[in-house]
């Protein structure tokens, strides 16, 4: 079946229609200004899979200015490349600097599976083992146990976040921009929990992680990230500790209060302005481009076999789930969560702190999802969800045939369309070969939405829920309005009448 939906009707998507200022999304994309094309293209187009794209990038500038985001930018890794990445709104709204998938963003919590990778490299040269205690490698760290008998807390527990610390270190980062020092990371530090008995987050474990790299290695953590990790994968634009100014870093923006403008966040609380004993956690700065290269690594070298930074079985031991949430649907491996999504094992991290990011890779598809922004007013992980649930058929091989697949000029209807008045817009797009109707914030082209099926009359066509395909029955009309020039400007129903206003 090409689609899943059992309550797709045309109405419903009218009433759900998204506002006329959600819409005015495509008045920019129609002149360029919001959605910057990087220059990526599909190595091959998986039959298809191209069309699914055009989709993505209509829905994903909906989304962006419907939730008032200042900047994002998106990328696509299939196999080892970049296949499709775009950058939408803006890094500076003063300057008016467009998102690009060069820009650099803040990427918080991912630089935790950098520095995950770091400790598993060690391993590897025989410098440490997991289940070695930590306190072996930081005799001065004084952890208050959470009981006189608790075990002492090792490497594995703190990749996990099963090690039962609090999950901050000492410092008031997110409010007054004091970040924790070395001195702080002496201090008594507090077990929340026993060892191993329960998940519990912890950038402490992975600031005290760092410090692990530092004693090992003999290097600063930002050093020793950038020799072994970073020149390794060709990430020349990744920055382990980033300067408040640094050149190409998007603004970073914050709401003063719920729904009202954004403005530009506080630097000091941004940046610290040079090194912290906290960097280990989510310091890291990088782009798209750069991140396409890391997915690439993990999605190659995980399966076909060895690498320069980490041996394929060790990074396919990263990937595995070592504690299990509830649920069964969530897990974490060493530095990096493991969950499923619409049915597929999916690996990565997220990351946040007035920046947002959002790394995951789907290893039996050889899918790997990138999405950045300046702002945490948008849940990320939805666009990775999307993404799957979109691509995955044309990827995997189970991309439905199209049950009529589209002929001569059908095409020439695809396009952005609007009521009169401003009353409401839908998208006429190809997918799987068919026409298909939907609203632009449509939660995913594949549950929802309208196919619309040839007849006979170039311009004519059957309203038909989606699950239920093509079918001799008639069933409601929606007709094509061509001009004198058989130029395609609107289309009408027996109740309803659309302008043609812009290309998807």
């Amino acid at each position: 079946m090409l689609f899943q939906s059992q309550n797709c009707s045309f109405e419903r998507m009218l009433r759900k229609r998204p506002s006329f200022k959600r819409c005015l999304v495509y008045i920019f994309m129609t002149f360029g200004m919001l959605s910057v094309n990087a220059g990526c293209t599909l190595a091959q187009d998986f039959d298809g899979l191209s069309d699914a794209l055009n989709i993505l990038d209509a829905w994903t500038a909906n989304r962006v200015l419907s939730h008032g985001l200042p900047g994002l930018s998106i990328g696509i890794v299939v196999g080892d490349k970049l296949v499709w990445a775009r950058g939408y709104g803006y890094a500076d709204l003063r300057r008016k600097t467009p998102a690009t998938p060069q820009t650099l963003f803040g990427i918080r919590s991912v630089t935790k599976t950098f520095t995950a990778l770091a400790i598993l490299q060690l391993r590897e040269v025989g410098k440490l083992q997991l289940d070695d205690p930590v306190t072996r490698y930081l005799p001065q760290v004084h952890i208050l146990k959470h009981s006189p008998g608790s075990p002492d807390i090792t490497i594995r527990e703190l990749l996990t976040h099963t090690s039962g610390l609090e999950r901050d270190a000492p410092g008031t980062v997110w409010t007054e921009g004091t970040f924790s020092t070395d001195a702080d990371l002496m201090l008594p530090l507090l077990q929340v929990y026993e060892p191993d008995t329960r998940w519990y987050y912890s950038n402490l474990g992975f600031a005290l992680l760092g410090k692990v790299v530092e004693v090992q290695s003999h290097q600063s953590w930002s050093a020793y990230i950038q020799q072994h990790i970073l020149i390794p994968l060709q990430m020349t634009n990744t920055l382990p500790v980033p300067k408040q100014n640094e050149p190409g870093l998007a603004v970073g923006y914050v709401r003063t209060v719920p729904g009202g403008a954004v403005v530009p966040a506080d630097p000091a609380v941004l940046w610290p302005g040079g090194p912290t004993a906290i960097d280990a956690a989510g310091a890291m700065a990088s782009n798209v481009q750069d991140l396409a290269k890391y997915i690439a690594f993990h999605l190659t070298e995980g399966s076909n076999g060895n690498s320069s930074v980490l041996s394929g079985p060790t990074l396919r031991e990263m990937h595995r789930p070592q504690w299990l949430l509830p649920g069964w649907q969530e897990s974490w491996g060493l530095g990096m969560r493991v969950c499923r999504t619409n049915g597929h094992l999916c690996v990565g991290h997220a990351g946040g702190g007035i920046y947002a990011a959002s790394v995951y890779f789907v290893p039996d598809l050889k899918l790997g999802v990138i999405v950045l922004s300046n702002s945490e007013d948008d849940e990320l992980g939805d666009y990775r969800d999307y993404i799957v649930q979109l691509l995955a058929p044309f990827l995997n091989g189970s991309s439905p045939q199209a049950q009529r697949r589209l002929a001569g000029d059908f095409k020439r209807f695809v396009g952005l369309y609007e009521a009169k008045n401003h009353l409401g817009r839908m998208l006429v797009a190809s997918l799987d070969g068919n026409l298909i109707l939907l609203a632009p914030d449509e939660a995913n082209p594949r549950a929802g939405g309208t196919l619309l099926q040839p007849t006979d009359k170039p311009k004519v066509f059957f309203q038909r829920e989606p699950d239920l395909g093509p079918s001799s029955f008639p069933g409601e009309k929606l007709i094509f309005d061509v001009s004198a020039d058989d130029t395609v400007i609107g289309f009408h129903t027996d109740h309803v009448r659309y302008l043609r206003i812009g290309s998807l």
